[in-house]
């Protein structure tokens, strides 16, 4: 081997290996997110009532995006409780995912410039996606917006989809977030 090949090789892999500068090191604080709640569109037309189950894995991809954002120092999340009862509102006239705005008026509400819009496709128990849209609330643009795929309505399938949905948050540019 060439004597000058090794450190080359120990340089580049060391680039590789250097952690990313985190916000705080940039001097801006993270961006304020509001994390809406998880919805669910079930088209599957199962003959089982799932309804509770789906409740639990809703609200635990909830807590998982909500906690590993924050834990991450990718957004400081809000707390929902002051727009709560306007969110179960709006909810109850159509979806939060195509309310035409006022996902980004829920944002505004709670302090957030930020606003995580998810929910979940299911058109049969093996065939499900992921949609999410984080917008920013002034001006109203969207920045963001992804499908993921996953197979199996099963605690472990949704926790792993969240999983990967911050991994791709959190990998976003500074100036992305």
């Amino acid at each position: 081997m060439r004597p000058w090949l090794l450190p080359l090789v120990a340089l580049l892999i060391s680039a590789c290996v250097a952690p990313v500068p985190a916000l705080a090191e940039t001097g801006a604080p993270p961006p304020t997110l509001a994390v809406l709640d998880v919805e669910l569109v079930d088209r599957a037309g199962e003959p089982r009532d799932q309804t509770k189950e789906h409740a639990t894995r809703q609200a635990a991809l909830h807590q998982r995006l909500s906690t590993e954002l924050a834990e991450r120092g990718t957004y400081r999340v809000v707390d929902l409780a002051p727009i709560r009862a306007a969110m179960d509102a709006a909810r109850a006239r159509t979806w939060l995912h195509g309310c035409n705005g006022c996902e980004v008026k829920l944002g505004q509400a709670a302090g957030a410039t930020r606003v995580l819009v998810v929910w979940i496709n299911k058109v049969s128990t093996m065939e499900m996606s992921l949609w999410a849209e984080l917008w920013q609330t002034a001006p109203r643009r969207l920045i963001l917006r992804k499908v993921l795929d996953f197979r199996g309505d099963t605690d472990l399938s949704w926790s792993r989809v969240g999983a990967y949905l911050v991994d791709r948050l959190a990998e976003l540019p500074i100036q992305r977030r």
